[in-house]
C-alpha cells in the first residue's frame, strides 16, 4: 500500500540541475563568468543555475527531439560496486558524446564569433546543453540504463 504513493525516480529534475549549475557557477573564473553571461540571453542573467534545467524543459519540442539520447548512457553488464562498464551504445549517441559534441561547438564559436542570430542561438543552446549534460553524467540513474 505504501508504494502506491511513491514517485518514480527520474533523475535530478529542475531542482537538481539548478543546484549543480549553482555549484558550477561558484567555480568559474571571472573571465569565464563574463563569457557565459555574454553567451546566454538576458533571461538567464549569466547564471548557470537558471540555464542548467533548460534541456529537460524543451525535451518534448520537435526541434530538440534529437537530443533525447544525449541525456544518459547505458552500461550493460554494470554491476556496481564490483564492476562498472561504460560501453558506448546508440552509435555514439549518449551523454558522454553529447558533452563532446557541445564542447566542440563551443570551441568552434570561440575561434570565430557567431555572425548571425541563428549562430548565436546555436551557441547559446550548446552552452545550455553542455551544462545540463554535465549534470546528467553525474546522475547515477542516467548512467546505467536500469531506470528504463
Amino acid at each position: 500500500m505504501a508504494l502506491l504513493g511513491s514517485n518514480t525516480a527520474h533523475g535530478y529534475g529542475i531542482l537538481g540541475h539548478t543546484l549543480t549549475g549553482q555549484v558550477a557557477q561558484q567555480h568559474l573564473t571571472p573571465e569565464t563568468a563574463r563569457q557565459i553571461k555574454e553567451i546566454l540571453s538576458p533571461y538567464y542573467d549569466g547564471l548557470l543555475s537558471k540555464a542548467a534545467p533548460w534541456a529537460d524543459t524543451i525535451k518534448g519540442q520537435a526541434k530538440y527531439r534529437w537530443a533525447s539520447v544525449y541525456h544518459y548512457i547505458n552500461t550493460p553488464g554494470d554491476n556496481p560496486p564490483d564492476e562498472c562498464k561504460a560501453e558506448y551504445l546508440n552509435g555514439g549517441k549518449d551523454v558522454v558524446n553529447g558533452i563532446f559534441n557541445m564542447t566542440s561547438l563551443l570551441k568552434q564559436f570561440k575561434a570565430a564569433e557567431p555572425a548571425t542570430p541563428e549562430e548565436r542561438d546555436l551557441r547559446e543552446d550548446a552552452l545550455k546543453f553542455f551544462v545540463h549534460f554535465l549534470g546528467d553524467v553525474h546522475q547515477p540513474l542516467h548512467a546505467c540504463g536500469k531506470q528504463r
